[in-house]
């Protein structure tokens, strides 16, 4: 077996079984973040997935905010029983959102490792344990985690591109996540803008 890819499958387990640890941990401090931030990502998901799902009309469904947030928590909210309660729909998000936070620092190891190397990618994600704030967003429907998925794959896309940038998975990863960055927080529309004038 090559030496890398083991310690690099090794660092992947760390990263998973320290990510459920910190879960656990912040999931029992007395402080949270509001399980459903302002009601309307919550409201909006669940009568996008109604619809889907064909038990109410398309008149109820609305999207008043930023889209991102909304198409995010969906596909949790179609997974669950169509007669679901708010409580019950914010354990299949928080376990949606719980999944894409380990996904997304996965990706950050591997952010760190093809830009520098793997002691900087696994530096990286010891720096997001220390102070566990992606844990504590991720126990609401809230548009943090979505963003901040986002982000992390539209760098790791760019990380490709540095690598080869003939191949098309690093583009389109870095569109894609531009792309969701946007329907999720429309105000980084300016500091794109500003980025593509310095660039």
């Amino acid at each position: 077996m090559n030496i890398k890819h083991f310690f690099t499958q090794r660092i992947n387990l760390l990263i998973i079984l320290i990510s459920s640890l910190m879960m656990v941990v912040v999931l029992n401090l007395p402080f949270k973040a509001k399980p459903f931030g302002d009601i309307t990502f919550h409201e909006e998901a669940k009568h996008l997935a109604l619809y889907l799902k064909g038990d109410i009309g398309y008149e109820k469904v609305m999207i008043t905010k930023a889209p991102g947030p909304v198409f995010f928590y969906t596909p949790a909210y179609l997974v669950a029983p169509s007669d679901a309660t708010d409580n019950q729909l914010w354990v299949y998000g928080v376990v949606f959102t719980f999944i894409t936070i380990t996904i997304s620092l996965l990706l950050i190891f591997k952010i760190g490792s093809n830009l520098f190397s793997k002691e900087v990618g696994l530096l990286s994600v010891l720096l997001f344990f220390i102070f566990p704030i992606h844990c504590y967003y991720s126990l609401g429907i809230l548009a943090e985690v979505p963003a901040f998925f986002s982000l992390t794959l539209a760098l790791y896309g760019w990380s490709k591109i540095t690598q080869n940038a003939t191949k098309k998975t690093g583009w389109i990863l870095l569109t894609l996540g531009i792309w969701f960055l946007i329907l999720n927080r429309p105000n980084t529309m300016l500091l794109l803008m500003i980025g593509f004038l310095v660039i």
